[in-house]
């Protein structure tokens, strides 16, 4: 599952814009209760987490589709983290540079790279915290009811760099919707145009590159400016508003099942023991 934590594709069924200058905005946060940490079944942690993203893309018409010009932030606080193989934050400060396509009436297509800064600050290391991720992925409409979608993502500094992602977006009752698609699978119930139920996951997470000195001041060396990839898999429950046709909120609450700090390139991992609360709210605007 961590494999499709952070695959920057969001592909819907909609059309593409017509307006010629539009932007697309979301704005994130969320807030995970501690949750303990054990290395070597005797010191424990309880690390709590405070999640920010926010982004900002214009996707002006060009001839065969949509650009998608725009950028990121987005930054995981740590809590209790003194002495600890955990990092204080991990962040990305990116360029989002990408196009959609329709090709007929059924297939809609996605080229996206994400070039920036991938760290766990973004004041010192700069060239080491240097990354590129890119996706490619496309949606086929079956019909106004069944939307299938598949694609690849690539992260340099990912334990597995390429991976492919699969979904589903399946209308299968009146007020019921299947929208198996990461990073948020989920079924959902539309009360009204404006409302709707959904509980499901949600997939979160950042590889980064840590500090040049980040393990000489956790006593292991092997550390120093290593590849991080944290994970994070939420199962809760929420609700959209759609406040109008151009904003949305998006609330939900549940609990954080699987948490995870992997230096998967010198072996070196810390994996939560137990589930924790969290909370999330967010507001995303078409305009």
């Amino acid at each position: 599952m961590r494999s499709l934590l952070l695959l920057p594709l969001l592909l819907t069924a909609g059309t593409l814009a017509a307006s010629p200058l539009p932007l697309e905005s979301d704005l994130e946060v969320s807030y995970t209760g501690p949750l303990s940490f054990r290395r070597g079944g005797v010191n424990r942690r309880d690390i709590d987490e405070f999640q920010t993203q926010i982004r900002f893309v214009l996707t002006p018409v060009a001839p065969l589709g949509n650009w998608r010009l725009g950028a990121e932030w987005e930054r995981f606080s740590f809590g209790n983290t003194s002495g600890a193989a955990v990092p204080n934050s991990v962040q990305a400060l990116n360029l989002v540079l990408g196009f959609d396509a329709r090709i007929g009436d059924s297939v809609l297509l996605r080229f996206e790279v994400q070039p920036g800064l991938y760290g766990t600050s973004l004041r010192g290391d700069l060239d080491r915290s240097l990354s590129v991720p890119v996706a490619l992925g496309g949606t086929y409409l079956v019909n106004d009811d069944l939307q299938l979608i598949a694609g690849l993502s690539f992260d340099p500094l990912r334990n597995y760099p390429v991976l492919p992602v699969a979904g589903i977006r399946w209308k299968f009752a009146p007020n019921w919707a299947l929208n198996a698609v990461p990073p948020a699978p989920r079924i959902e119930y539309q009360f009204s145009r404006f409302f709707t139920l959904h509980v499901g996951a949600n997939l979160q997470g950042r590889s980064v590159r840590v500090d040049r000195h980040f393990g000489d001041d956790r006593g292991d060396r092997r550390l120093n400016g290593a590849a991080l990839s944290y994970s994070v898999v939420r199962a809760g429950a929420g609700f959209d508003w759609k406040v109008s046709d151009a904003v949305k909120f998006d609330f939900e609450a549940g609990a954080a099942v699987y948490r995870q700090f992997d230096f998967h390139r010198v072996g070196v991992r810390r994996t939560a023991d137990a589930p924790a609360p969290y909370v999330s709210l967010s507001v995303s605007g078409s305009f």
